[in-house]
């Protein structure tokens, strides 16, 4: 019973935003009765809310390697991925959150986790992998940036027939006016410059710039 008194009054201090009360009575209470780690998740919580990501990380992945069959094992692997994020290590990251895309494709998270390590490799500049992951979920999702990463991910992985052809779909799709249009056709001009096509390239981009809209002034 006084084991309960206290993980009661250490939920109370930590939705009062009183973390570090909470961690301490946390604390106190773990042991061999925690034998779910319930505990453990509610003192990484506490390291997690007081930007301790480190602590908070190892916790959970002990957590993770204990309880292999743990019901909520696809919002554990998605926070540890989030952690791995927080901490700057986004290679890591987005394995773990292809982890829980595709060993545990039945849960709800698994969309999400797969969108979030897309963006990863777009950030890292890994064009090729962002589209390979970004492709199978674009049925699944109507987020208009996601689609438009897809397409920039083509551009900028140099494929740029296909990317052209997902232009036309995105515009097809949301709407001719879209201004990530702009943005894929000062992709495409720059791909020209490279190849040293400078008069379509040129083209393109007094067109964007007769367009207005933010990305105007590139084309300027």
């Amino acid at each position: 019973h006084r084991r309960q008194v206290q993980l009661n009054l250490a939920d109370i201090h930590f939705d009062l935003g009183e973390y570090g009360l909470a961690l301490g009575l946390y604390q106190q209470t773990v042991g061999n009765a925690d034998e779910d780690g319930s505990v453990w998740r509610r003192i990484a919580r506490c390291h997690r809310r007081q930007g301790e990501s480190g602590k908070a990380l190892t916790i959970l992945q002990e957590v993770a390697a204990n309880e292999p069959q743990a019901a909520d094992l696809d919002s554990l692997s998605l926070t540890i991925a989030d952690l791995l994020a927080t901490l700057d290590r986004p290679a890591e990251a987005a394995r773990q959150y292809l982890l829980v895309s595709r060993e545990l494709s039945h849960s709800p998270l698994a969309t999400t986790a797969a969108l979030k390590a897309a963006n990863l490799h777009f950030e890292m500049e890994q064009y090729a992998e962002a589209y390979q992951i970004f492709e199978p979920v674009l049925r699944r999702v109507e987020d208009e940036e996601v689609h438009a990463r897809a397409v920039l991910s083509l551009f900028r992985g140099a494929e740029t027939d296909r990317a052209r052809k997902k232009a036309k779909g995105f515009g097809k799709r949301f709407g001719k006016q879209s201004t990530w249009r702009q943005l894929f056709q000062l992709e495409e001009a720059q791909y020209l410059l490279g190849t040293k096509a400078y008069d379509p390239a040129l083209k393109i981009f007094r067109e964007v710039a007769a367009g207005g809209g933010p990305w105007a002034s590139e084309g300027a």
